[in-house]
């Protein structure tokens, strides 16, 4: 009888590290996926920076794109001014 008690003590025991073995792993994975989701969200954030900004400059190109086709005209207007003077 006491052996039997023996080899199901160390049965049970070897059992009981396999499952802190198993626990161990996924506390690790739990960790990396973690990781990871914090990172994958950094990432999101990063981009939507990014975007903002180049929406930004879309903005200023597209005023400064104005900005020089009212130059061109007054431009224009200037040199039909200075022609009209000279003649």
């Amino acid at each position: 009888m006491q052996t039997v008690s023996g080899e199901v003590i160390e049965q049970l025991s070897e059992i009981k590290h396999s499952v802190e073995t198993v626990e161990g792993g996924f506390t690790t994975v739990a960790s990396a996926v973690e990781e990871q989701t914090l990172t994958s969200k950094e990432i999101a954030s990063n981009m939507n920076l990014a975007s903002e900004a180049l929406s930004s400059i879309n903005t200023n190109i597209d005023n400064i794109t104005m900005a020089v086709g009212s130059a061109n005209e007054h431009a224009e207007e200037g040199a039909k001014l200075y022609r009209s003077l000279q003649a």
